[in-house]
């Protein structure tokens, strides 16, 4: 696999760990809440369901990293390419229904890693 490739799903790797600690431990801080855009009222009362939401992030960059790290390359691909799938899906819903700007931190790198990934593959 390219370097380039293995550098961008590792990336976004990185981002849903970020974006894990943001909603499952900084939701209520100032942090999280500039992060989302959000009153400390509204924070606290949707801190459980963005824990959720955090977690299932985590989700996303484990399933990258185990892609990334998988000793069969050819089974790590499919990995790879299962977990930007999931990323890109979740970017596109989130884009539409909750902010357009998540379409550029989730799905616009979600789709260039695809390419990369397709294209080292």
């Amino acid at each position: 696999m390219s370097y380039l490739a293995s550098t961008l799903v590792a990336l976004i790797a990185l981002e849903h760990i970020y974006i894990l600690v943001l909603e499952m431990f900084l939701w209520t801080a100032p942090t999280g809440r500039r992060a989302f855009g959000l009153k400390p009222e509204q924070a606290e009362a949707t801190k459980v369901m963005a824990a959720n939401q955090g977690l299932y992030n985590g989700f996303l960059a484990a399933g990258l990293i185990w892609g990334l790290l998988h000793p069969d390359l050819a089974v790590g691909y499919q990995i790879q390419l299962f977990f930007l799938g999931c990323v890109l899906v979740a970017g596109l819903y989130g884009g539409a229904t909750a902010s357009r700007k998540i379409f550029v931190i989730q799905a616009l790198p979600a789709a260039i890693a695809i390419l990369a990934v397709l294209i080292a593959g």
